[in-house]
């Protein structure tokens, strides 16, 4: 009986696949290289900070990037939150993308006790971010997925260049582990009442993030839910 190891190295946007048979591995790919990609992110640092638990990452292929979610207790609705805090360093709770006419458009995650929603953004002035409308994204194997508003936006902050809504729908797990495992190639807002498609493609910074953003995700809520509840038991 033959075991295969299989080890997989991206170079140039390129994934090479290789088993530890006789076949030998595309030139140019040290040991240490092998090494650094089977090294996955972890919880680096766990810490209290105004009032908040913040919990940091490592992401070995960005060693040098914050990334870190927040957890948010309310002692009023008895729920925990769990959301973004800091995204390749930057201070964000969402993903920041341009459309292809420089519209801004935000994507995120949260978790509320358990269960786990999508979250979108943007500038009233450009969508109303209504029931019915569209949300798409297509992946590098060519496999798409959609989900559908449920809720209309509501105000969630105000900014210099104007009022940010947001909306959020619900999702499963397995949803964040899509995101975590592959690469969205480009996404689409459809707005229904206008008729009209938002959209870009992603750029490989982009992509990198959105997987960040899941497993930063998945780690987070592993960590605090697993915590709380043998804390309950």
């Amino acid at each position: 009986m033959i075991t295969f190891i299989l080890i997989a190295f991206a170079v140039g946007g390129i994934v090479f696949l290789w088993a530890n048979t006789n076949v030998k591995k595309p030139s140019g790919i040290t040991h240490s290289d092998i090494i650094q990609a089977d090294k996955k992110p972890f919880i680096s640092n766990i810490s209290e900070r105004n009032g908040k638990k913040l919990i940091d990452f490592h992401f070995p292929s960005k060693p040098n990037s914050l990334f870190a979610v927040e957890v948010l207790t309310d002692e009023f609705e008895n729920s925990i939150i769990i959301q973004p805090k800091s995204i390749s360093s930057m201070n964000t709770d969402k993903i920041w993308l341009d459309t292809d006419d420089y519209t801004d458009f935000r994507i995120g995650l949260r978790t509320i006790n358990a269960k786990n929603y999508l979250t979108i953004s943007a500038y009233q002035k450009h969508m109303k971010l209504n029931i019915g409308d569209k949300l798409s994204f297509l992946f590098n194997d060519d496999s798409k997925c959609e989900v559908l508003l449920e809720e209309k936006g509501y105000r969630f902050e105000k900014e210099s260049d104007g009022i940010i809504l947001e909306t959020k729908i619900e999702i499963d797990i397995d949803f964040i582990k899509r995101l975590k495992d592959s690469k969205i190639t480009k996404w689409r807002f459809y707005d229904e009442k206008n008729k009209k498609a938002y959209s870009s493609y992603l750029t490989a910074g982009l992509q990198f993030d959105f997987n960040a953003l899941a497993e930063m995700q998945l780690l987070a809520c592993a960590e605090i839910f697993d915590k709380h509840n043998s804390e309950e038991v």
